[in-house]
């Protein structure tokens, strides 16, 4: 961060990052916070780097819904293929078959043993 603070203000350099996790104290205690900022040069009439705008946003709650999101995503893969066996081993135990048809490829299969 300190980096591109002074890029923006030596070079004119601006930056620009998402969800980047910067501890913040807030009532005392140290927190995990998660940021989008940037850091833009702010010019004087002569052209020359007068100061920096600096503009940043809390993302906490993105970042959350984002990790709850890809953990469930990770459940309901785990859920498939635990359904997955447990289907397999129902149609094998019951010499049964399963007719699939895969709508976007026109086409159909057996899956399993026999169809009654």
């Amino acid at each position: 961060m300190v980096r591109s603070l002074e890029a923006a203000f030596h070079d004119g350099t601006p930056t620009h990052k998402q969800s980047v996790l910067v501890p913040v104290i807030r009532g005392g205690k140290l927190e995990e916070v998660y940021w989008t900022y940037s850091y833009s040069p702010i010019y004087s009439s002569d052209g020359e780097i007068a100061g920096i705008l600096i503009v940043c946003h809390d993302v906490n709650s993105e970042v959350a819904a984002l990790r709850d999101l890809h953990a469930g995503e990770m459940l309901a893969a785990r859920l498939s293929r635990d359904n997955e066996a447990k289907l397999k081993l129902a149609t094998t135990a019951a010499e049964l078959g399963i007719w699939v048809w895969y709508l976007q490829e026109d086409r159909g299969t057996i899956r399993g043993g026999r169809l009654p």
